[in-house]
C-alpha cells in the first residue's frame, strides 16, 4: 500500500518478460469497494447472492452425483479387512451412484445392514432463490433477462425497447469508458484518438434526427453532423462553418392574394 512499483513481470507461456513502472498504466472504477463515503461496488451488493447461488447448484450436483451414497450408513461385516472395505465402497459408488443407477438393487452377503441417514433434497429446493438471484444481478448490471434467452416472465412487446436500453446505458457507457482511458494514455504519445463504433442497434433515424436538428440550430457545422453518422467529411470550407436558417417573418411583412367573392355568402 505505502510502497513504490518498481517494474511488472509478465510470465506467459513459459515466456518472461519485465516492464517499466512507466510502461504500465492502471484504470479502474473504484479503489476500495467498501468506501462508504464515496460509493459501493457493484459487486458488493449482490456478492452474497451470487456466492449463494453458487453453493446451491453445486449442492444440487452433488446430490445427484452421490446419489444414494451419503444418504445412506452401510454397515459391513466385521470380517473384512480395510482393502475388501475399500473395494466394497467403490463397488458401491460404481454400481449405484448418479440418477441413473437409483433403480437398481442389489444382494450381497458382505452387507449386514443399511440404514438410512436421510432421504430429502431440501438443498435441492431453491428455484425462487435462484430466479431472485438473477434477477438481482441483472438489475445490477443493467442486463435485461431477455438478453442472456430467458423467457419466462420477459415482456416481447417491449423486448426492442429493453435491449435498445441495454445497449445505451450499458454498453456504449462501458465503451465510451475504456475509450477515454486508452486516449488517455494516446495524448502522452500522439494526436491519434480511438473511438468505439456503437452501430450496435439500429439507430440510424434516431442519429439522423438529432444531427439534422444540431445542424439547424446552429450547434455543429455540416462536417461535424457527417462525423457523428460515420459519413466522409466534406472538403469545402462551407462545411465547417455553423449554418443557420431563416425560417420566421414579420406578420406585417406577411400579405395575402387578393380574392374576389364566388357569391353573396363567401
Amino acid at each position: 500500500e505505502y510502497g513504490e512499483v518498481i517494474k511488472y513481470i509478465q510470465q506467459a507461456n513459459g515466456k518472461m518478460q519485465e516492464f517499466g513502472a512507466n510502461d504500465i498504466a492502471h484504470f479502474y472504477l473504484e479503489k476500495d469497494p467498501d468506501n462508504e463515503k464515496m460509493w459501493l461496488s457493484i459487486v458488493e451488493g449482490i456478492i452474497t447472492d451470487v456466492l449463494a447461488d453458487d453453493e446451491s447448484w453445486l449442492t444440487n450436483y452433488y446430490y445427484f452425483k452421490n446419489s444414494a451414497i451419503p444418504s445412506q450408513l452401510i454397515v459391513l461385516q466385521e470380517w473384512m479387512s480395510p482393502e475388501e472395505r475399500e473395494n466394497a465402497i467403490e463397488m458401491l459408488k460404481k454400481n449405484f451412484s448418479w440418477g441413473k443407477n437409483k433403480h437398481k438393487i442389489a444382494a450381497v452377503s458382505w452387507i449386514v445392514d443399511i440404514k438410512k441417514v436421510q432421504d430429502w433434497i431440501g438443498d435441492m429446493q431453491f428455484e425462487l432463490l435462484r430466479k431472485f438471484t438473477i434477477e438481482k444481478v441483472c438489475a445490477a448490471y443493467g442486463v435485461p433477462k431477455i438478453i442472456l434467452g430467458y423467457t419466462e416472465g420477459v415482456n416481447y412487446t417491449s423486448a426492442d425497447t429493453q435491449y435498445q436500453r441495454f445497449i445505451e446505458n450499458t454498453i456504449l457507457t462501458r465503451e465510451e469508458r475504456i475509450a477515454d482511458w486508452i486516449n488517455e494514455i494516446l495524448s502522452e504519445r500522439t494526436d491519434t484518438r480511438i473511438k468505439f463504433d456503437g452501430d450496435h442497434i439500429n439507430d440510424f433515424d434516431k442519429r439522423v434526427d438529432i444531427a439534422v436538428k444540431q445542424l439547424q440550430y446552429w450547434l455543429i457545422t455540416v462536417n461535424e453532423a457527417r462525423e457523428e453518422l460515420w459519413y466522409e467529411l466534406y472538403d469545402i470550407e462551407e462545411a465547417n462553418q455553423p449554418l443557420i436558417t431563416k425560417n420566421l417573418d414579420l406578420l406585417s411583412d406577411v400579405w395575402l392574394s387578393d380574392i374576389q367573392p364566388l357569391n353573396e355568402q363567401t
